[in-house]
């Protein structure tokens, strides 16, 4: 688990947190592109907000090999 760094407080604007590359070492999953806390109230749903909020931006995957059996 990593944390990131947010990017501050509101002040009647958005203010995106910067990018992050997140690498993981093993699984299907081998790096995510995230935009860290932006400040705001996350996944606001009230309309009273921004919606700057975390969000990922890409996930890239491992390449995988699928074999089929022979018939």
């Amino acid at each position: 688990t990593q944390t990131l760094p947010g990017a501050g407080p509101e002040f009647a604007a958005c203010n995106d947190g910067d990018r992050h590359t997140i690498r993981v070492d093993s699984g299907p999953i081998q790096s995510l592109v995230v935009i860290g806390d932006t400040g705001s109230t996350d996944i606001d749903t009230s309309g009273d907000g921004c919606r700057c909020d975390t969000k990922i931006i890409s996930i890239t995957f491992r390449p995988i090999q699928v074999e089929a059996p022979a018939r």
